[in-house]
């Protein structure tokens, strides 16, 4: 993960995009 944890929407989806690919 980024090291600014400041989550935006933006940041969010982007967020769940790579948890789903980590499985």
């Amino acid at each position: 993960l980024p090291e600014r944890f400041t989550v935006l929407p933006n940041d969010l989806a982007t967020i769940q995009r790579f948890v789903a690919s980590r499985g």
